[in-house]
C-alpha cells in the first residue's frame, strides 16, 4: 500500500583445510598446485536494495559488499590475501506524456585488493541515461547511454570509456510483422578497462570491445 519496497541479504562462508592454488617461481616458470591448508579462510557478502514509487516517478537505491580473506602458498611461503569490494547505485525513472520514458543511474564501485606485499585501490564511477519513446503509431525508440570513469589510485592513472546503443523499431497495429534497425557501440568505443586480484599478481588491464556494428531485423509474428 505504501509502494515501498525493501530487500536484503547476507552470506558467510567459512572454510578450513580449503584446497587452494599453491605456486611457485623456477627462472621465469610459474609452478601451480593445488593443495590443503589449514589456515581458515573466509567470504562475508551483502547487498541491500529499495525502491519507492511516486506518482510519476520511481525512485531505487541498492549497495553490493564482499569481502574474502584467503591463504594461499607462495614460495612455500603462506601468504595472506584479503579483498573488500563495494558498489552503490542510485536511479530515477519517471514518464512525461505517456509517451517517453526516462531512467536516469548513477553507480559508484570500488575495489580493495591487499597481500603481503602488494596493495591497490581501483574506482569506477559510472553514470548513465535510458529513454524509451512512442514516436507514432507503433514507431518507437529505445535508447541508452554509460559513461565509465576508471581510476587506478596507485598509478594515478585515470581511463574514461563510453557506450551509447538505439534500437528504432515499427510494428503497426494487430500486424504480425516488426522492422527494427539497432545500432551499437554508436562512439565506437575500442577497449575498456577492468582489475583483477591472483594470489600473487594485482592488475589492471583494457581489453577489445565490438567496434560499432548495426542490424537490420525482420520479424513475423505466426
Amino acid at each position: 500500500f505504501s509502494a515501498f519496497n525493501l530487500s536484503s541479504g547476507l552470506n558467510w562462508t567459512r572454510k578450513q583445510n580449503d584446497l587452494v592454488n599453491t605456486t611457485n617461481f623456477q627462472g621465469i616458470n610459474r609452478l601451480v598446485s593445488i593443495q590443503n591448508i589449514e589456515p581458515i579462510n573466509e567470504t562475508l557478502t551483502g547487498r541491500i536494495a529499495a525502491d519507492k514509487r511516486f506518482e510519476k516517478f520511481k525512485v531505487s537505491a541498492g549497495g553490493n559488499w564482499n569481502t574474502f580473506s584467503t591463504n594461499t602458498l607462495l614460495d612455500n611461503r603462506l601468504n595472506e590475501n584479503s579483498q573488500f569490494s563495494h558498489t552503490y547505485d542510485f536511479r530515477i525513472t519517471t514518464t512525461f506524456f505517456k509517451k517517453l520514458e526516462v531512467d536516469l543511474k548513477y553507480e559508484w564501485n570500488q575495489n580493495f585488493y591487499q597481500s603481503a606485499t602488494i596493495k591497490n585501490t581501483f574506482n569506477t564511477h559510472s553514470p548513465s541515461i535510458e529513454i524509451d519513446l512512442d514516436i507514432w503509431k507503433g514507431l518507437k525508440l529505445n535508447a541508452d547511454y554509460t559513461y565509465n570513469a576508471y581510476f587506478n589510485q596507485q598509478a594515478g592513472t585515470k581511463s574514461e570509456f563510453e557506450f551509447l546503443n538505439a534500437f528504432l523499431s515499427y510494428q503497426g497495429k494487430s500486424s504480425p510483422w516488426e522492422f527494427r534497425l539497432t545500432v551499437w557501440n554508436i562512439l565506437d568505443t575500442l577497449s575498456i578497462r577492468r582489475d583483477s586480484f591472483s594470489e600473487n599478481l594485482i592488475s589492471t588491464y583494457s581489453y577489445l570491445v565490438q567496434p560499432r556494428y548495426g542490424l537490420f531485423t525482420v520479424k513475423f509474428d505466426l
